[in-house]
């Protein structure tokens, strides 16, 4: 649909496909790992894996930031351009993640949550910085914690410091460690 204007503007319908194939590889070769740093004009011009890497990151120094599908000069002139950060590598994923498995609810979780956002927002300003703004701006979703009954749960044996991909536990006065729940 995008480039269906394209058409009626007057290009030749096997042009706006060749352009449509060109941008589908292009976006294609970005999403891999196997290609790192490029030339340094490559990498100050045009959206490279590195920059993608950074684009699909959950950590907070990432969010927001590389938006840029061919071109990153534009993510520079604007202020959304952003480096990988030596020492902290890209972590893939939501920062809020779907709970559960309903096609619909995976489909539609980030447009639910925005909705809740508007029904919370007071006065016009806080809606327009719901609708614009960077996601969590205003009236972000409220955390949800689980309480923990330490006699229904039974402790995570692991040695000191090992806590798994992103996992957090708190520790009682045995020095036994306790999984949080999210």
């Amino acid at each position: 649909m995008f480039f269906a204007p394209l058409v009626l503007l007057g290009f030749p319908v096997p042009y706006v496909l060749a352009a449509l194939g060109l941008n589908l590889f292009f976006q294609f070769w970005l999403h891999t790992e196997l290609i790192g740093r490029l030339p340094g004009w490559v990498e100050y011009v045009f959206n490279t894996p590195t920059h993608h890497r950074i684009h699909h990151a959950s950590n907070p120094e990432y969010l927001d930031c590389n938006y840029g599908g061919m071109l990153i000069v534009f993510d520079r002139l604007f202020g959304s351009f952003r480096a990988g950060v030596s020492g902290v590598p890209p972590r893939y994923g939501l920062t809020d993640p779907v709970r559960g498995h309903n096609p619909l609810r995976v489909e539609f979780h980030a447009w639910i949550g925005m909705f809740a956002a508007l029904r919370r927002a007071h006065g016009p300003g806080a809606v327009l910085r719901v609708l614009f703004g960077p996601p969590g701006a205003v009236c972000p979703m409220p955390v949800r914690h689980i309480a923990v009954t330490r006699t229904t749960q039974t402790p995570v044996q692991r040695p000191a410091g090992v806590m798994g991909a992103g996992a957090t536990a708190e520790q009682d006065g045995g020095g036994r460690e306790w999984p949080r729940p999210d």
